[in-house]
């Protein structure tokens, strides 16, 4: 567990100078009026197999009952006795060991001095210690022991959706395995007694698991852990009337009428879904040889890329953009690789002139590249409905072209075209030179919403262009988009004449940071324009000093922003900027022990 990493001047003055002031349940000072020896206090536990070395202060104790537990022991309970289940030994110096515990077993540990003359002292707890508004939090730390080890590695290949598969070493003879994930904070157990005939062939299947999920395998003799080993499950496909996984390299309109016939048949209904899996490190091209393919009418559709062992994703190609003409409930894509030929300048995911109504457009999890024009584009005078452009954990690059105005990463461009929301989040953007979202209809239709949070730009937005563009109609008069803008980071422009937003509805601004690179020539974000603006701040670091790499496309946080006293009091944090994928460590381990 991590502890508070930011104290307040007037506690860590308290903690340094004095420590009286910060002493705690654990009772580190002497408790004369009850004649009671000096508590110990333990600075370091180190595992051993099915055992633990515990390190501690000594005070004038004449041994030292070392008590370890599976469950956290109660704060207040300073004074009790041992807790049900524990394990305890009694020593006469430190460190001392305690044995007799479970292999690859998480324990707390706690210590307290005897003495024959002295009450004892009250209870020392493993942990660390913090304050926080004025008080003291403290927070049990676990050990993990070691143990025998007869479980092999597990196999990228024995991950499945729902499975995993164990092995152990020959001859062997293990009674029972759980498979145990984190719900939150609370551990779920699973477990799977074995047969003579699974100790036979020395391997087993874990079923039932859940999908995109890390587990903690641990194998058992009786009630001893003899292995573990760790292991997540795949990610599983969408769930649908229909899922067809591809086999070719293509996906033409043929088969594309032919997967939408099956979902429709099984879902006995006008509307239908189909989910199309395309395998780990495949390449397969959406086309009809000389045209785009069409999505069939009232079709929901799923592409999503079968997870690799090794992480990559399949690749799906838009040598033509994709014709989603007529009413679709949803047109998804998920963990691919989007890609246009590069031997085309004239290139889109969905380049949209006739009429569509559309529910939800969603990208999540997904890699998009070497799209000259726009990844979305609506033009022309025919009705053009979306819901929700969603963009969720992606990465956008090497897209655009400066010669084309609608060369914007999503471009509202029809006359008669509304997109009620674009939700961008958890992604970065980097060489999108042209800019991110634009609203071109040239009439009254509009983007109502445009959120963007927790994103990193660096190398986008050309001449002139806008990272948000609300539009205007034919009388020239600025249109009213919403727009919000949370977490997020600039580096520097593709242009020096890059501009940041215009639109007559309401800017919010919250935890907005831009490098010293990035002077908008327009559009600033330094304005409110009526909205709400927090945390906005420019110029602090430049590219070199806050990215990793940036020259490279690593765009990790190399610093921490400063804090300042308004900050603080505020609430004010700042490891929040960006796409999380980049966010530096905040310098706790999962623990609670300070780094």
């Amino acid at each position: 567990m991590k502890t508070i990493k930011y104290l307040s001047f007037v506690a860590i003055a308290l903690c340094m100078g004095l420590f009286a002031a910060c002493t705690d349940g654990n009772d580190w000072e002497t408790d004369a009026a009850h004649n009671r020896v000096m508590a110990p206090r333990i600075s370091a536990v180190a595992a051993g197999n099915g055992s633990l070395t515990v390190t501690f202060n000594t005070y004038g104790g004449n041994s030292y009952l070392i008590e370890a537990n599976e469950q956290p022991f109660d704060v207040a309970d300073l004074d009790g006795n041992t807790m049900p289940g524990s394990i305890t030994a009694t020593v006469t110096s430190s460190p001392g060991t305690i044995t007799g515990l479970n292999g690859y077993t998480d324990y707390y540990v706690r210590v307290r001095a005897l003495s024959g003359s002295k009450t004892p002292s009250h209870w020392a707890l493993f942990g660390s210690s913090t304050i926080a508004e004025g008080q003291m939090i403290v927070t049990q730390k676990t050990t993990q022991t070691l143990g025998q080890q007869i479980l092999n590695p597990v196999a990228d290949a024995d991950r499945g959706v729902n499975s995993i598969r164990v092995t152990w070493l020959a001859g062997e003879t293990p009674t029972s395995i759980t498979a145990t994930y984190l719900n939150g904070d609370e551990k779920v157990v699973k477990t799977y007694e074995l047969s003579d005939a699974d100790r036979a062939n020395a391997f087993f299947t874990c079923t039932e698991l859940l999908p995109s999920t890390p587990y903690t395998i641990r194998i058992y003799k009786g009630a001893e852990c003899v292995g573990m080993q760790t292991a997540k499950t795949l990610m599983a496909p969408p769930s649908s009337d229909y899922t067809y996984t591809v086999t070719g390299t293509t996906i033409n309109q043929t088969l594309m009428d032919e997967i939408a016939a099956n979902a429709k048949a099984a879902a006995a209904g006008e509307n239908y879904a189909a989910t199309i899996i395309i395998p780990a490190n495949a390449t397969v091209s959406l086309t009809t040889g000389s045209s785009g393919i069409k999505l069939p009418a009232n079709m929901t559709v799923y592409f999503f890329g079968a997870e690799s062992s090794d992480g990559s994703k399949g690749t799906l190609q838009f040598d033509y953009a994709l014709d989603i003409a007529g009413y679709h409930g949803g047109i998804n894509f998920e963990n691919l690789n989007l890609v246009c030929p590069q031997s085309s300048s004239n290139t889109y995911i969905i380049n949209q002139g006739t009429s569509a109504s559309v529910g939800n457009i969603t990208f999540t999890s997904c890699n998009i590249s070497n799209v000259n024009c726009a990844v979305i584009r609506t033009q022309k005078d025919e009705t053009i409905s979306i819901g929700a452009i969603i963009m969720d954990d992606c990465i956008v690059y090497n897209q655009g072209t400066q010669a084309q105005s609608y060369g914007y990463v999503i471009t509202n461009g029809g006359s008669k075209s509304s997109i009620i929301d674009i939700e961008i989040s958890n992604s970065t953007f980097y060489h999108c030179i042209v800019g991110i979202v634009s609203n071109n209809t040239k009439s009254d239709y509009k983007i109502d919403n445009i959120k963007m949070s927790d994103c990193t730009f660096f190398d986008c937005i050309g001449s002139g262009r806008y990272v948000a563009d609300a539009g205007k109609n034919a009388s020239s008069t600025l249109l009213e988009t919403n727009m919000t803008f949370k977490n997020i980071v600039f580096g520097t422009p593709f242009h020096a004449s890059a501009k940041g937003y215009q639109t007559n509805g309401t800017l919010t601004l919250d935890h907005f940071y831009q490098t010293a690179g990035w002077k908008f020539n327009g559009g600033t974000f330094k304005s409110n324009d009526g909205g709400l603006k927090l945390d906005w701040r420019i110029g602090q670091f430049t590219d070199a000093d806050l990215f990793k790499d940036a020259a490279n496309h690593d765009f990790t946080l190399i610093h921490w922003f400063e804090q300042t006293a308004a900050d603080e009091a505020n609430g004010v944090q700042f490891d929040i900027y960006g796409d999380p994928r980049w966010r530096i460590d905040d310098g706790t381990d999962d623990s609670g022990d300070e780094q």
